[in-house]
């Protein structure tokens, strides 16, 4: 599914524009990383687009859509959303990640249901923790609770907001390039919030740079420059290449 973004204006209560006349398009199968410093719209643009948050202006339309228009049960099987603050419930993990079914689900839960479960269970890597309570767990295995959770709607739109923030950088590794595997076998439009600028250009197909509630930059990963670092974070770095890659130092 694409994403079309228009002069999106929002604010919060009596304050100044969070965004501000921000317009981009989100192509499926691929990872846009969304880069920026806090504060700069990043969260807000994510919860905008599904329509947590409403704009003052300006509209999201996903394939031609708008998505103010759509239901909250069409857009919950659309769009797998993982908030910066995600929980889990207390439960299984199992049932925890069950929950990502609800949209799909009429009456009671089909064995369809419960095998897409347990699928995403066996690639996320929770199976041996499958019948523990998400109460009993670390606060990265939890995480990838959350993560199984979205990824079990079997959306088309994937938006994470630092979905690997408490996780070690082997998991970091782990979730991510299932992830980017998940995005190019089902051509999903995955975008995802990062602070780590080199981990956003190893997974990433293509990068957002948003200063002061704006669109800055977008460019492939192989476009990044020392200019819009500079620009938008105020940092001299270093650009080298590994594994074919651009590789920031900073200076």
């Amino acid at each position: 599914m694409m994403i079309k973004i228009t002069d999106l204006k929002f604010a919060y209560k009596n304050d100044k524009n969070v965004l501000d006349n921000f317009s981009v398009n989100f192509s499926k199968g691929k990872i846009t990383s969304i880069l920026g410093r806090n504060g700069s719209g990043k969260s807000t643009l994510l919860k905008n687009i599904n329509s947590i948050l409403k704009p003052s202006a300006g509209s999201v339309y996903i394939d031609g859509k708008d998505v103010n228009s759509m239901s909250s049960k069409m857009i919950a099987k659309e769009i797998g959303f993982l908030s910066q603050r995600s929980e889990g419930i207390d439960a299984t993990v199992m049932d925890a990640v069950l929950t990502g079914r609800k949209p799909h689900i009429s009456f009671n839960v089909s064995e369809a249901d419960l095998a897409i479960t347990r699928k995403i269970i066996k690639m996320i890597g929770l199976q041996p923790l499958a019948c523990n309570k998400t109460t009993e767990i670390s606060g990265g295995e939890l995480q990838k609770v959350v993560i199984a959770r979205a990824l079990v709607q079997e959306p088309k739109i994937l938006l994470l907001d630092e979905p690997v923030n408490h996780l070690d950088m082997v998991n970091q590794l782990e979730v991510l390039g299932l992830i980017r595997d998940i995005t190019l076998d089902r051509e999903l439009t995955s975008v995802i919030v990062m602070h780590d600028i080199n981990i956003a250009v190893r997974f990433s197909d293509e990068l957002i740079f948003m200063k002061d509630g704006r669109l800055y930059e977008k460019c492939s990963t192989s476009n990044i420059s020392k200019e819009i670092i500079k620009s938008v974070f105020n940092l001299d770095v270093d650009i080298h290449s590994y594994d074919n890659k651009p590789f920031l130092i900073v200076k």
